[in-house]
């Protein structure tokens, strides 16, 4: 006889491993002092991996069977215990490599579709008010919120198994 699951025991089990696929595509790339543009792509793929097979885990290890609802709240949470996990080791990446806030601020007035040089425009205090640990990681988390609040419902959506009512 299977072991019963809970939808809370899924969600921070593939929540963990979210946030540690999050932070490791975070770091890497900070590391190397990469600007791979679709490196988010990688991780929003990770994303709908981790919401699907947490689902599919559930329903697998309660006969076949889950409704959007519980699907959503395994969503939910594995997505808050990832985005938290992801926000906590930004945060502490960012606080010991002060140099990555040089290196952004570099790539940024290096880019061609930011504004040209003699626009008059002081793009600084703005970029200072979101170069910093803590704005960062809190919007990663909001990130990951808002993104378990869409992929979720998708996810639940395609994966939920009702059970008949007769």
């Amino acid at each position: 006889m299977e072991e019963e699951i809970s939808g809370k025991q899924v969600g921070i089990k593939y929540g963990l491993l979210l946030g540690l696929t999050g932070t490791v595509v975070f770091i890497v790339p900070a590391l190397l002092r990469s600007t791979f543009p679709a490196m988010f792509l990688v991780y929003w793929a990770y994303f709908f991996v981790f919401l699907t097979l947490g689902m599919k885990e559930y329903k697998k290890a309660n006969g076949g069977y889950m409704s959007f609802g519980k699907g959503f709240g395994i969503g939910m949470t594995i997505s808050l215990v990832g985005g938290l996990l992801r926000a906590i080791m930004r945060y502490v990446y960012l606080a010991v490599d002060t140099e990555y806030f040089k290196f952004l601020e570099d790539q940024q007035q290096n880019n061609p579709f930011g504004p040209p040089p003699d626009s008059g425009q002081d793009t600084t205090a703005i970029m200072e008010m979101f170069l910093n640990p803590v704005v960062l990681s809190a919007m990663s988390l909001l990130g990951a919120i808002l993104a378990g609040l869409i992929f979720g419902a998708i996810v639940a959506a395609i994966v939920k198994n009702d059970e008949d009512e007769f």
